[in-house]
This record gives structure tokens, sequence and C-alpha cells, in this order.
């Protein structure tokens, strides 16, 4: 058997799978044996995709395949990874979004060698021609990257730098919307904690004094129109749009914080 490495840094930029997707993952290699290859950087043999089947198949004395595939350097291994990790439909928009921004410096790193390049070929070159990327265009380009909105990669980046580790969790297995957890992040660290059950499971409000038992059949009948009307709406968004995820987590969260229970 061929011997692979695991580097570190290769596999963070991976995001780790909860115990049940782990567990889920373990009982189909059990019984339905290894049926994807593991991707192996053939240069220098380090993992680069499966190393949770990798972990079970040795454990196990599974057999595997692999999957050589050739790079440059470390950078574009590392850009290989993280575009092959979009192509995943178990990620969430938090998900996505970190991915991205692992991709960053790499966006970085390549525009200064391309400046280099071009600099080399056309002497002179202008300010406007400048690696340094601004962070509207680099935000731009890492939505486009990932399939979520160039808002989605601002809150994410909000989320990383002011929310407690806690929030940035919840986010990331999908227990709370990128929208919610940027809406804590705001808060002072010591309050974050406290606001993460009240966003999580909404307290219950006071129903205005207009819906009541004795509201009528009528008025509740617009309510359920209005809503088919949306639903209508919503069956629009082609299933080949980049935003479509976001577009129902958004209305998902809407309706979390807009909902009212009946007296």
């Amino acid at each position: 058997m061929d011997v692979i490495r695991i580097d570190d840094e290769f596999r963070s930029l991976i995001p780790i799978l909860v115990l049940d997707e782990f567990n889920l993952l373990q009982s189909s290699i059990l019984s339905e044996g290894c049926r994807d290859a593991l991707v192996v950087w053939d240069e220098e043999s380090i993992l680069l995709d499966g190393h949770n089947r990798y972990e079970i198949c040795q454990e196990h004395g599974v057999k595997y395949q692999i999957l050589r595939r050739s790079f440059s350097d470390r950078d574009a291994a590392m850009v290989w990874i993280i575009n092959n990790q979009f192509g995943r439909r178990n990620l969430n928009l938090m998900q996505r979004a970190e991915l991205a921004l692992k991709l960053k410096p790499l966006l970085a790193a390549q525009a200064k060698v391309n400046q280099v390049e071009r600099k080399g070929n056309q002497p002179g070159t202008t300010k406007q021609n400048s690696a340094e990327l601004s962070p509207v265009s680099t935000r731009t380009s890492l939505a486009k990257a990932a399939g979520v909105s160039h808002d989605t990669i601002s809150k994410v980046e909000k989320i990383q730098k002011n929310a407690i580790p806690a929030v940035q969790q919840l986010a990331r297995e999908g227990k709370i919307s990128v929208n919610v957890a940027e809406k804590i992040s705001k808060l002072p660290q010591d309050q974050q904690q406290a606001s993460m059950a009240s966003e999580s499971t909404p307290d219950p409000k006071p129903e205005p004094e207009s819906v009541s038992h004795k509201t009528s059949p009528k008025v509740r009948g617009k309510g359920l129109a209005y809503a088919s009307e949306a639903i209508e709406v919503l069956k629009k968004i082609p299933f080949n749009d980049g935003l479509r995820v976001e577009a129902f987590e958004k209305v998902a969260d809407w309706c979390q914080h807009n909902k009212r229970k009946l007296l």
C-alpha cells in the first residue's frame, strides 16, 4: 500500500464532520467499502481529499483506491482542496463563506505573482494594475467562488472577528443562521452567550390584541392566501441559482423571528 502523508495545514482547510455524519460515513464504508478514491498530491504523497475515509479504512482494514493529482506548489494544492469542498452539497452558508475566506491569502499571493509577471513583460506597470485588491473586489471574488453573496462574505468576516467561539460553532453547525450570528457578534462578548439561547429558541411574544379567538375567518383566510402566494414565488427560484440556499435561509430566518402563536 502506498504511503500517504497527512498535512495538518491541508486538513484544517476541510470542514470537520459532526459525529452523526462521521458515523453515517463509517457505516457506509463498513457495509459497502470505500467507494470514492482518496486524492493525493502526487509529488508530495500528501492526502488532499478523503481524510475521514482514510481514517476509517485504516482503523478497520478496509481497502481503498488512490487518485493522484499533480500541483506546482502548496498554494495550488490548497486552492484545489478548497474548490473541491465547494462541490460538497452539505455545506451551509457559514461553512462555504469560511472556506472562501481561506482563499483570501492565496488569491493575494497569486495576485503578487501576476504583478511580477506583468512588470517583467510590460515595464512601467501603472498603479491601476496593482496586486493590492480592494476589500470590495476581494469579497466579490470570494463570494463568486463560494456561491454565496457578497453580503454573506462580509457578515462572516465580522462573525470571525467579533463573535465568541460558541456563536461561530453554532453557525457552522447550522443551528443559527449567518444573519443571527452576525447580529449576536455586534454585542459585547460578555453578553453574547446569553443572547445565543434567546436567538436559538426565541421567546414567545404576546399576541397583538387584534389576533384572538374572535378573529374572523376572512382575516385568517387572507393570511393563508399570502402564505400561498409567497410559496409560489419561492418556487420560481431556479435550482441552479447559486444563491438558492441563501434565499431560503433568509426566508426561514425571517419566519423564525416573526411568527406568532395564535391564542
